[in-house]
């Protein structure tokens, strides 16, 4: 797990395929496929998986600016899920 700071909270969030839960490996795959199908950009696709590790109701670009310069600045930590090899 890898701990990330936003709005002045800490919350722990996966690193790797094998820590998600049954619920955010389905939505991981169904990223994955939009992504690789072109409906989504591999940013969007970082920022959407983020929100859904996070619990996050909606995209973490709804939120105000300085929150979402805290997430945008929390994408490196989703590195581990996009170097499979």
């Amino acid at each position: 797990m890898k701990e990330i700071t936003y709005n002045n909270q800490k919350k722990e969030i996966p690193d790797s395929l094998e820590e998600l839960s049954p619920k955010e490996y389905y939505r991981y795959l169904e990223l994955v496929l939009m992504m690789n199908a072109g409906e989504i950009s591999p940013f969007q696709m970082r920022c959407k998986l983020l929100s859904c590790l996070l619990g996050m109701k909606h995209s973490l670009l709804l939120c105000r600016g300085e929150i979402q310069e805290e997430l945008l600045a929390q994408l490196p930590a989703l590195d581990g899920f996009f170097d499979i090899t």
